[in-house]
């Protein structure tokens, strides 16, 4: 591959901790991919604000092959490996379940295996990144291609998940996308359309602000004090609350989080068609048990194909993919940088920002 330091550039030749990493850049947008680790995004910086939104652990990114668990837990190992950032979530999202004989754990299989890349397209105007992975208790493939052009500040994505068996084969499909503290603070907003929220209650929590039952329309809902909660706004550090939430009927699908101090953000727009449904997941300080212990400030707002947690539940309730044999189900997403805003009024799919 040519090498510049202008433009639009791609390279493989990068590794973190032991991991190959894939590095994407322009003149306003870093982006790094941990190809040994589910493709995961872990940078997203933009450069005009000096901002990365995406969110890291308190423990980070374990060096590659240096760090075991020291029991194996029910969930699996999402958690213990979990490092922050942006996540593929297939072929199941959410809490372990059984499925179809497949026993799921936590956030489904692709996003701790090893991903292929290739590079598809190097130029000054637009590069472009394959990476691909099988599946190896589900019979599937996922590719994801991911792009930059010159003066945009988004990165484009196009994805797509393959059936590789002659039965069919139900799935759970997502992104999963984290946000925290130092771009997360209490001066953040989240702008989206209208949708249905609809609490998933923890009875173990103590610190939900919303009551078992809560479901209403976007953003106000009366918490368990009786007065309404905004959810588009994000609390004080020193008022501890973890909930997790599920929107449905989206009236289109897009978000975008803008610190309306600073004035800088994200965005995201994706295939409604193919991620009808949002989570939202909130750690202000709430979340109390393990592997947090009250320590984060985050939380991820991530575009998914059904809901509740968990495939069997997202079968059951009927939302749940369902791959025909050699189905190839396809779809995209973009993720865009922004400044000099206090909201926004759409994300579209080419990386323009209302």
């Amino acid at each position: 591959m040519p090498e510049r330091n202008w433009g639009c550039r791609l390279s493989l030749d990068h590794a973190y901790k032991g991991y190959r990493l894939a590095v994407l850049e322009n003149d306003l947008l870093r982006v790094s991919v941990l190809l040994d680790k589910g493709a995961d995004i872990i940078e997203f910086s933009y450069k005009p604000a000096g901002v990365d939104p995406l969110w890291w652990t308190p423990w980070g990114l374990h060096p590659q092959g240096r760090t075991l668990p020291s029991t194996a837990l029910a969930e699996g190992l999402f958690g213990d490996y979990y490092q922050g950032g942006v996540q593929e979530v297939f072929p199941s999202g959410g809490k372990p379940n059984r499925h179809q004989g497949v026993e799921y754990g936590l956030h489904g299989e692709v996003s701790l295996q090893p991903w292929s890349a290739k590079v598809l397209k190097d130029s000054e105007d637009e590069v472009w990144l394959e990476a691909s992975v099988t599946t190896y208790r589900s019979p599937f493939r996922l590719t994801r291609r991911m792009g930059l052009k010159r003066g945009r500040a988004a990165l484009f994505i196009e994805t797509q998940a393959e059936n590789l068996s002659a039965q069919r084969i139900d799935a759970m499909w997502g992104l999963h996308p984290a946000f925290g503290a130092p771009f997360l603070n209490e001066h953040c907003r989240v702008d989206l359309p209208g949708a249905r929220v609809i609490l998933d209650h923890d009875p173990a929590s103590k610190t939900q602000r919303l009551p078992e039952g809560a479901d209403g329309p976007w953003p106000r809902l009366k918490g368990k004090d009786g007065r309404l909660v905004d959810l588009s706004r994000f609390p004080k550090r020193s008022q501890p609350s973890a909930d997790m939430l599920y929107l449905t009927d989206l009236k289109a699908a897009w978000y975008g989080i803008t610190d309306t101090q600073r004035k800088v953000g994200f965005g995201l727009a994706w295939d409604k068609k193919l991620w009808p449904h949002l989570w939202f997941w909130q750690v202000y300080g709430g979340f109390m048990g393990p592997p947090f212990w009250g320590r984060t400030y985050n939380c991820a707002l991530e575009p998914f194909s059904g809901w509740p947690s968990g495939l069997d539940a997202a079968a059951k309730n009927g939302t749940a993919l369902s791959f025909g044999p050699r189905q190839v189900k396809e779809g995209w997403a973009t993720m865009v940088g922004y400044h000099g805003r206090s909201g926004v009024k759409a994300v579209r799919r080419d990386g323009t920002v209302a």
